[in-house]
């Protein structure tokens, strides 16, 4: 078992001008049957080359012909990962750590961003999270296009190196895997709970940073993910491995970050956080489980905790919820009676539910355990209720209805039944045409004229569609531009975007959008650029389906974004 946490990688050991780079899982260095040893290594490199490898740093020599780098690992390793290259090396030390950059060119600015953000992490989980396991923390170009951390460092290839904002996501997520991986080893028996502890830790606490909407906006993507992607899969949690599909990602980062979501509302802030210190004292530098994860809980909560885990890491899918039998009256001693039930189908999920209720007062927030198919909540409120809401914030992992999912790009591309459609018109198709058969063969769907499809297949029917062109250009555009998001406008010449205004000239708009009492996706796509842009653009896009519309402006930037589903279980009183 290699120790690279990420995706993107090749197992292959690769050597030439450029560097090395040597993975562990290619049996570069002499073995032990033992899972776990010690290491001393010293390197042999020519004169000019660096290396950096887990451990601590020792010493690097050089003579008149060769360098000679040497590192220490004095704690129980599973594997040793080796990059050489002619790297600039930079270091700061803080708080016992050594932060090294090692870039190929020298960019002070650069490095200094990312020693200044390790920095922040380091700040940041130092209340929270065990000590640092290791002596140094290294970012490290790579001439391979990978994005993964190993123990002590972290390697980005070099384009992902330079994205704006790798050091404010990516490298909080690879600097917490010095804790959970590559610090508590994973039993792949048992299942991979780390990318989900990672990313609950290190991506999630990001988002409580920038306040309650943000993260609450993260969660509800998580149930996004899992709906477009893993709503009818049969893997539960506990087979999750190393997986790099759209299901397995689904269900091992998405899924499973619920899981440690909930498991902190059950316990409670201050609990959750002494559990995982006690998770990790108890299992560093060996293989750790969910079931030492589920002891840990336990003996720090004194809580049972085996129907928790037994429900989440044993079954796939998830609970579905619905709202129903709503009613609202005047009480003799409270002003107002409201009662409605909470519906869940089966199979059933122990559950404790938030309920928000808006009142002319204010806000009020009630808490309802869910043993069984349905429970009749009933409500006592001195002022009169506008709204309530169950699960306002996304607070536990359910399976979305269609009309709740927020409508994106990879709803349509990632269903193999998906069809493009073109404008029959040769005229009106010509532009559209390079950026289709781009988007066919990265997606492997089928093309279609739009007097091929009829208007009932188009609302109504089992596949979903692309639709290339806009008003006036085809058929089932027009049909369609009257069940627009309340976001989205189009005018003559011109559309409207949250409020912005884009030339259709200089634009091109990509979105998707919601049809239907279903919550049918379709996608759209619409501009006056060029055959040649759209094709470019085209190219894209299979980067961007996470995204529910895209923005491409000639001489400017991209806007992204997502337009919000609908509340299916919020209900709104009439006057």
């Amino acid at each position: 078992m290699s120790t690279e946490r990420g995706v993107s990688f090749s197992g292959a050991s690769v050597m030439g001008l450029e560097g090395a780079s040597l993975p562990s899982s290619s049996f570069w260095f002499p073995r032990r049957l033992a899972p776990f040893a010690f290491y001393d290594i010293s390197v042999s490199l020519p004169k000019g080359f660096d290396a950096v490898m887990e451990g601590e740093f020792i010493s690097h020599k050089e003579t008149e012909s060769r360098s000679v780098v040497r590192y220490k690992v004095g704690v129980p390793s599973d594997g040793i990962n080796l990059i050489a290259a002619r790297f600039i090396v930079n270091k700061e030390s803080y708080k016992g750590i050594d932060i090294y950059t090692y870039f190929y060119v020298d960019d002070d600015e650069l490095s200094q961003r990312y020693i200044d953000k390790t920095k922040f992490y380091i700040d940041a989980f130092d209340a929270l999270m065990p000590p640092y396991p290791y002596k140094k923390f290294a970012v490290v170009e790579n001439f391979l296009p990978t994005g993964f951390g190993m123990p002590s460092f972290t390697l980005l290839g070099s384009a992902v190196l330079r994205l704006p904002f790798i050091p404010d996501t990516a490298l909080g997520h690879e600097f917490v895997h010095n804790w959970w991986g590559n610090g508590v080893y994973i039993d792949a028996a048992s299942g991979n709970w780390a990318e989900a502890l990672t990313t609950y830790t290190a991506d999630h606490q990001s988002r409580e940073r920038e306040g309650k909407d943000a993260v609450a906006a993260y969660r509800m993507r998580a149930l996004s993910n899992y709906a477009n992607y893993a709503y009818n899969s049969v893997k539960p949690v506990s087979s999750f491995g190393y997986g790099t599909s759209t299901e397995d990602r689904a269900i091992g980062y998405s899924k499973a970050m619920m899981i440690f979501h909930m498991l902190r509302s059950i316990v409670g802030d201050d609990q959750f956080y002494a559990s995982l210190r006690r998770f990790y004292d108890d299992n560093a530098f060996t293989k750790g489980s969910w079931e030492d994860i589920r002891v840990a809980f336990e003996d720090t909560s004194g809580l049972e905790l085996g129907w928790f885990f037994d429900q989440w890491l044993t079954r796939a899918g998830g609970p579905k919820l619905s709202i129903e039998r709503v009613k609202l009256s005047r009480g003799s001693k409270s002003p107002y009676r409201l009662s409605f039930v909470i519906k869940q189908e089966p199979p059933f999920y122990r559950l404790t539910v938030p309920v928000l209720i808006e009142t002319l007062g204010g806000m009020e927030k009630r808490l309802v355990t869910l043993t069984k198919g349905s429970k009749r909540v009933k409500l006592k409120l001195d002022e009169r209720p506008l709204s309530f809401e169950v699960d306002p914030g996304s607070d536990i992992f359910r399976l979305l209805s269609p009309v709740e999912i927020p409508p994106s790009l990879a709803t349509v591309l990632g269903n193999k039944e998906s069809i493009l459609v073109l404008p029959a018109d040769v005229h009106s198709s010509l532009r559209y045409q390079l950026i289709a058969k781009t988007i066919k063969h990265d997606f492997a769907l089928e093309v279609k004229g739009d007097t091929q499809v009829t208007q009932d297949e188009l609302l109504e029917g089992q596949a979903s569609y692309f639709i290339f062109g806009g008003e006036g250009e085809n058929r089932l555009f027009d049909l369609v531009k009257e069940r627009l998001p309340e976001g989205l406008v189009v005018g003559k010449g011109f559309f409207m975007v949250e409020g912005v205004r884009y030339d259709y000239k200089d634009s091109v708009l990509v979105a998707a959008i919601s049809v239907g009492d279903k919550g049918r996706t379709l996608a759209i796509l619409f501009g006056g650029l060029s055959a040649g842009e759209l094709e470019r653009i085209g190219q894209r896009i299979s980067h961007l389906t996470s995204k529910g519309f895209l923005v491409f402006t000639r001489g400017a930037g991209l806007k992204h974004g997502t337009f919000e589903g609908r509340k299916s279980l919020r209900y709104e009183f009439n006057d």
